[in-house]
């Protein structure tokens, strides 16, 4: 798990319902079988369906609680849909469906040898789901497909372990509009893909319009108020603090929220892991009537050319862990997209302050 708010179990493989059997059935006559990049159409059907482009992408997405991210890449399968016929065609995606009947989408699988192999012998590359969200490319609702008229749509699977491997592409009637299965030969060859960018301590990530630079991070006591009883103290415990520069790059203003002791589909979604590592670590919140001395309480305009400066707390990590790995989603500002920074971490354990005496804080871990 990368943490609450950025959980790559959340996207997930569908669950497929619906026995595969029906899909595969042929019947007495022979399904149509085609070829990557040519349109593939069953004899009286509306619908010819062509296999565009098939390659490894990285998914990264905005959802409420800030960025999704998978890990590995997804296969990712572009269809083309023409119309051919003389009236309109409905189209119904369910990407955003964690539970899909095979009869209603597209089906990719290892080939088997078809038409020589039967394909009750075939196995199915698992689709991926978003967590209801969607990916770039991919219909969000029922469209209709006018006369003459095509539409494309993007279909992500877990993708083989092979490098290169003969996949099968089977579109069921109810998507092709015809009698039986379409099934569409691909030739699998594994595409690099890009690592995402890791940003030094000291160096600007761009995230939109934003550049984001953290400045420090280190272990310290938090010095806070007691709104209730306007009253200043510190921590009980030693958090790592992590302080940032945000700038306007662009020429429109910008809105920081930086949502430090909200909860729930409020969070920004900013996380620390244990970079190359398991570890996660959880953000720090405390109650409702402490007010941390110096941090962003609200949301904040920055204007073009302009910067502002926060900083936000994680649980101490560990003395096990050399690097850390601090993830800020785009929607602190307003902005799509993700920025990553390299944190070089040595574990401290600072003594407690003088000035004031250390009191209950009700310190919340984000979980």
């Amino acid at each position: 798990m990368l943490g609450t708010h950025m959980t790559p179990n959340r996207v997930q493989t569908m669950v497929m319902v619906g026995a595969l059997v029906g899909l595969l059935s042929a019947g007495c006559s022979k399904p149509t079988l085609g070829s990557q990049g040519d349109a593939v159409q069953e004899e009286g059907a509306p619908l010819a369906v062509t296999v565009s482009d098939i390659k490894l992408e990285r998914i990264e997405l905005e959802g409420a609680d800030g960025p999704l991210i998978f890990d590995k890449p997804a296969l990712a399968v572009r269809l083309k849909f023409e119309n051919t016929g003389a009236n309109s065609v409905p189209y119904q995606p369910y990407h955003t469906q964690d539970k899909v009947n095979s009869a209603d989408v597209p089906v990719l699988y290892i080939d088997p040898g078809y038409p020589e192999q039967k394909m009750e012998n075939a196995t199915a590359l698992p689709p991926v789901y978003l967590d209801g969200l969607l990916f770039k490319g991919q219909q969000e609702a029922l469209v209709q497909i006018g006369a003459g008229e095509s539409l494309e749509d993007l279909f992500l699977f877990q993708p083989p372990q092979e490098d290169t491997l003969p996949l099968l592409l089977a579109v069921p009637p109810n998507v092709h509009k015809g009698k039986k299965p379409l099934y569409i030969k691909i030739d699998f060859q594994k595409n690099p893909v890009a690592p995402p960018k890791v940003t030094a301590k000291g160096e600007a990530a761009r995230v939109g319009a934003a550049e984001v630079t953290i400045t420090d991070a280190k272990i310290e006591y938090i010095e806070m108020v007691d709104t209730s009883r306007e009253e200043k103290g510190f921590s009980k415990s030693p958090v790592l603090k992590i302080a940032y520069t945000i700038k306007n790059a662009g020429d429109a203003p910008l809105t920081y929220s930086p949502n430090h002791n909200a909860s729930g589909n409020d969070v920004a979604g900013m996380a620390l892991r244990e970079k190359d590592g398991k570890g996660v670590f959880m953000r720090v919140r405390f109650g409702a009537d402490r007010e941390v001395v110096g941090q962003v309480t609200v949301d904040k305009t920055i204007a073009p050319g302009k910067d502002t400066s926060d900083f936000v707390l994680f649980e101490r990590p560990p003395q096990n862990i050399k690097e850390l790995l601090f993830l800020m989603p785009g929607k602190t500002v307003g902005e799509s997209g993700l920025a990553r920074f390299a944190l070089p971490y040595s574990y401290d354990n600072p003594d407690k302050p003088a000035a004031l005496k250390p009191k209950d804080d009700d310190t919340q871990d984000d979980k």
